[in-house]
């Protein structure tokens, strides 16, 4: 709530997604019928460690102009180039040791 607060960002609906599977139905259902304009995620670290499905998600937030809000990062995907978000994933993914 602080993130979309901060970031006048309108509350509407709070969605559960198991992340590190090989499937993301929730983000997908929603990037697919477009029915917000902005998601806001926990993480980067949320998104897909598969970078297949990592990069069609992306690609389709980006293709139905749908913004995804990383709260932890404080940072949203179009604040990056087009491989900087799996760049700046990977680097997370080396580093996660020292974020706990």
């Amino acid at each position: 709530f602080g993130y979309c607060s901060s970031n006048n960002l309108e509350f509407s609906l709070e969605e559960t997604e198991i992340h590190g599977v090989d499937h993301y139905p929730n983000l997908y259902f929603y990037l697919n019928k477009k029915i917000y304009k902005h998601i806001v995620m926990t993480s980067i670290l949320c998104l897909p460690n598969n970078l297949e499905l990592r990069n069609k998600l992306i690609n389709l937030s980006k293709k139905n102009k749908i913004e995804l809000h990383f709260s932890v990062e404080n940072k949203k995907l179009s604040d990056f180039k087009k491989n900087e978000i799996n760049q700046y994933f990977e680097k997370l993914i080396e580093n996660r040791k020292f974020l706990v």
